[in-house]
């Protein structure tokens, strides 16, 4: 019910708020300037994904690089309830930042969250969200740095970007991935994704086998979902 209300959210208030700031950002940057930083001022940098565990897993591969690339440099992730599984032990995230959205309405909890986010003064943020309004603008509010995300046909929610990626249906969504931070990590050969069990759960699945009489038995797992 949560997940439904917050689509609901971001159909009806997220991309009509992000139509009126990109019509007022239009007209500021007839004033203003805006300079993005280069790769070498990309010390604190920013990784926002707030859905879809298998899109999570994908992008392991692209934060290998980024991290291969920049290796002193500070990545933050945030993640919410639903993908936090995928990345909670990943070791070329510095920093995971749960934005927690199990209940439809916290505003209170987004807002703690923008704002600890401002604090971290990030120097570049990458949205790896294909359509969520939500995430641009958490994007947008983050701060003063580069904000790279996709153009997603049908969308609004590139205008808050100081670069965009269009997002392809004919590539594999791991290439999609990749084009955000390809200016930073160039062509990525190697997409072998990775996952890290953590020892709490090795232990529940021995104690699961032992119990169920399945050690040593060939087992198959179905996953009945998207």
């Amino acid at each position: 019910m949560a997940r439904l209300i917050w689509r609901i959210i971001d159909k009806y208030i997220c991309i009509p708020l992000i139509i009126v700031i990109s019509i007022f950002d239009a007209w500021l940057n007839i004033f203003i300037k805006n300079k993005n930083s280069s790769r070498k001022d990309y010390k604190k940098i920013l990784i926002i994904k707030l859905s879809a565990l298998g899109d999570t897993i994908m992008m392991i591969p692209i934060l290998r690089e980024v991290r291969n690339k920049l290796p002193e440099a500070d990545v933050y992730a945030l993640v919410t309830g639903i993908n936090a599984d995928a990345i909670q032990t990943c070791p070329y995230v510095n920093t995971i930042r749960l934005l927690n959205l199990e209940r439809p309405i916290d505003c209170q909890s987004c807002l703690r969250t923008l704002i600890w986010l401002r604090r971290q003064r990030f120097d570049l943020v990458v949205d790896f969200e294909q359509r969520i309004g939500m995430s641009a603008l958490i994007a947008y509010f983050s701060g003063p740095g580069k904000k790279i995300g996709f153009k997603t046909k049908g969308y609004f929610r590139h205008y808050l970007y100081t670069k965009k990626v269009a997002h392809r249906k004919d590539w594999h969504e791991a290439a999609c991935m990749a084009e955000l931070v390809k200016d930073i990590t160039g062509e990525i050969i190697d997409y072998h994704p990775e996952f890290w069990v953590l020892d709490a759960d090795t232990r529940w699945a021995d104690a699961f086998m032992d119990k169920n009489n399945l050690t040593g038995e060939k087992l198959i797992a179905i996953h009945p979902g998207c």
